[in-house]
């Protein structure tokens, strides 16, 4: 029998990606976000009676939000600006696929940071982990150098290596 922890395990992995599914086939966030918390208390109860156990969970939940959103459709349906069920269809469609490609690349991007050395490592995570000037700052104050353009152009090298590792494996992946 499925415990609760592990449905909120499995319901944490992929609440964003269910969030972007949904935003991407909902025009208004506030109605996104309705949905979203529908679609999870509707993914707790469905959980805790299904006899046989979610090969994918996120799939499982994507299908469900989907479902929500021909729903909320029916009620918006009076609303001059909807789109028709072929549109949410399609929408889903794309989203879904544009989900296997941006699941790929964060894989890729996982393992071409483990072959970063360990100062650029620090250095993306020191101003990728903080927000706005203070990055900028606690670069300079972890690193014991002043802001400079060298630093810069060293932050644009590392991404730029980044970029061309992940592209690298992604097409080595789909080859």
């Amino acid at each position: 029998m499925p415990t609760e922890l592990e449905f909120a395990d499995q319901y944490a992995r992929c609440e964003n990606e269910v969030q972007r599914f949904i935003s991407s086939l909902v025009p208004h966030r506030p109605d996104a976000e309705e949905l979203m918390q529908e679609t999870a208390r509707i993914l707790w109860v469905k959980y805790f009676e299904s006899e046989s156990p979610i090969r994918s969970f996120k799939a499982w939940a994507c299908q469900i939000a989907f479902y929500e959103v021909l729903t909320y459709r029916k009620t918006k349906n009076r609303e001059r600006l909807i789109f028709s069920q072929d549109v949410v269809e399609q929408l889903a469609e794309v989203r879904q696929n544009r989900d296997e490609v941006l699941t790929h690349r964060r894989a890729a991007l996982g393992k071409c940071l483990k072959e970063l050395e360990w100062a650029d490592i620090e250095l993306l995570q020191t101003r990728y982990g903080i927000a706005g000037n203070e990055a900028t700052e606690r670069v300079s104050t972890d690193t014991k150098q002043p802001i400079t353009n060298a630093m810069s152009k060293r932050l644009q090298r590392v991404r730029r290596l980044l970029l061309h590792c992940v592209e690298r494996r992604v097409l080595e992946a789909t080859s």
